[in-house]
């Protein structure tokens, strides 16, 4: 019974990397959004989507706010191997009427997967452009920068 209650556990939280894979290609299929970056050695990718894609038992072993207003920034850093490594993240999103919100990033790791995300608290069709220093360990940092027109949930 311990066994199958640990697998079961493991499982649902393993479960996180698929829902964000999953998300991260949904909004990847956006026409006019690019979702990728490449910086020499390193590929970004990047998406932006509303915290109620993630299942409420997901989001509260995570510590991640759900949220019709809340929206979050997933970052995926990899190497010229395509291996995934943890960069550091300093950012913040800017709307259009200058107003600046600071993104902390928490990490996730699931395997063999490293996403870091950021919430952010919206209102409808709210446009944003985000400034990202990316720094991966023992390497010079980068700046992603990338615009989105976020939705609140209905």
């Amino acid at each position: 019974m311990f066994y199958a209650h640990t697998f079961i556990s493991t499982l649902k939280y393993a479960m996180v990397a698929i829902v964000l894979l999953c998300v991260n290609r949904l909004y990847a299929a956006d026409l006019d959004q690019e979702s990728t970056q490449v910086f020499g050695d390193y590929t970004v990718h990047y998406t932006a989507f509303n915290s109620t894609f993630i299942q409420p038992d997901i989001a509260a072993h995570y510590g991640i706010t759900r949220g019709k207003n809340q929206t979050l920034i997933n970052i995926s850093v990899h190497d010229k191997t395509g291996k995934a490594v943890d960069a550091k993240l300093d950012a913040y999103a800017q709307n259009l009427m200058q107003q600046k919100k600071p993104l902390t990033f928490k990490t996730i790791t699931e395997q063999a997967a490293i996403y870091s995300i950021a919430p952010l608290r919206i209102t409808n069709e709210e446009v944003f452009n985000f400034h990202i220093t990316v720094t991966p360990p023992q390497s010079k940092p980068f700046t992603l920068k990338f615009t989105r027109k976020l939705y609140v949930e209905p």
